[in-house]
Formats: structure tokens, sequence, C-alpha cells
């Protein structure tokens, strides 16, 4: 069996680290073997072949690097997809099972395309992992904009909600990362597989409560006896 997880938010990603690179790495640890298939905006600059070298030392994982719309990520490179499939093809017995794991509502699309235009000559799964619900998102995004801006977005949260129904009724697993977001889904999709619940975590080697660090912290950004909320968001 061959893993595909195709990472559609780029090397730049907040959590890439954390959830995408140690996920990959620890399936590839457990005699897997795991494709890291990375789209990214700039894949010929010196800063992201660096990176790649660094995640590249693994005997099972290998990263694997496709050129994505530099401005637009809803735009889906169709060349992108050819490349993939290409890659399948060219590495993969007919016999052999494949699972796609794809993170995002955008990769998961990317999946179930590649999938339908091999299912006649391989076995293919398809994980889509939704992370968050994307219409919220952009709607957040762009809601200072100009006029010009509202109106193109109200076509593209058509666009964006079509993709969401096509990926949930086609998938063969969606994993969401809570509750509540899998309650949204099933509330305005049809859903005909199953679903799982993994939260976001972190290692508790590298993150743990210091009151020594806490307190210095506290001192340097002059909130000592004072309370504070501090807000930790991925961008």
């Amino acid at each position: 069996m061959i893993i595909y997880y195709i990472n559609y938010d780029g090397i730049n990603c907040s959590v890439f680290d954390s959830q995408i690179y140690t996920y990959c790495h620890l399936l590839s640890e457990n005699s897997l073997k795991v494709k890291l298939i990375n789209c990214d905006t700039n894949i010929s600059s010196k800063e992201y072949i660096d990176k790649v070298k660094l995640y590249s030392n693994c005997n099972n994982l290998k990263v694997i690097s496709l050129q994505k719309n530099k401005k637009f990520d809803f735009l889906i490179n169709k060349r992108l997809i050819k490349q993939l499939i290409a890659l399948i093809k060219g590495e993969n017995t007919n016999n052999e099972k494949i699972i796609i794991h794809c993170r995002g509502l955008f990769g998961s699309l990317i999946g179930l395309k590649v999938r339908k235009k091999l299912e006649n000559s391989y076995n293919i799964k398809i994980i889509s992992d939704f992370r968050g619900a994307v219409i919220d998102e952009y709607l957040l995004r762009h809601k200072d904009k100009g006029i010009i801006y509202k109106i193109l977005l109200k076509f593209l949260i058509i666009k964006i909600n079509n993709i969401q129904s096509f990926v949930c009724k086609n998938s063969d697993y969606i994993l969401c990362i809570s509750k509540k977001l899998e309650e949204y889904l099933k509330s305005k999709y049809i859903i005909n597989c199953s679903v799982s619940i993994i939260q976001a975590c972190i290692d508790a080697d590298k993150n743990r409560f210091d009151l020594e660090e806490r307190t210095k912290k506290r001192n340097e950004l002059n909130l000592e006896n004072k309370f504070t909320v501090v807000y930790c968001g991925g961008g």
C-alpha cells in the first residue's frame, strides 16, 4: 500500500511541521510508503528548495513539489492534476492499493479528480480532511474589501459550496477537526461515508507550561499582575 498526502497549503503553512510533516514522517516510520505532495506557489526558489531538503531525509517518505496558482488558491491548476496522475501511473502497479489523504477542501478536490481519471485501472481510496469552514473563512477574509471584491466573492462562495458538496458526496472517508465542523457539514451536504474527528494536538515534549519562561515574557511585555488574553491563530 502507498499513501499520497496532498498538502495544498504549501510549505509555509503555519502548521506544516506539526500537522503535516510530523504526520507523514510517523506513517513512514511504520513501514508505509508515503509521498508528501506539496503544492506551493514558487517551487523553484532557493528558499523553497532549501526547506524541502530538510524534509527529505526519511527512508520511506518522499516530498514531491507541484506548482499551484501563485495568486488565487481556489483556481486549481489542471497541469498539477495531470502531473499527479502521471506520478501514480509511473510508480504503481494496477493491483496496488493506494490511499490519497487530502488536506483541506482544494486538496480533496484534486484527489477526487485524480481518482476519477484512474478509477478503471487503480484501487484508490480518498480521505478528505476538513480543516475548517472554508466559506465562512473567505467571507471573513474579504468582508472589508471594495464592491468589486464583494461581487466576485459571491460567485466564489457558490463555487466553493459546489466543491464542498462534491467532496462530501464522493469521498471514501472524511476527517473533521471538531464535532461542530462535522455537524456543520452534515447539516448542509449529503455525506455518503464514515466521518471521524481528529482534534488538533501539540507535542507535549516541545510545548509545556513553564512558569519561569512565562514570568520572563510577562516582564518583557510589561504585563506584571495584569490579566491578559492571548490569541494565537493560524495566520
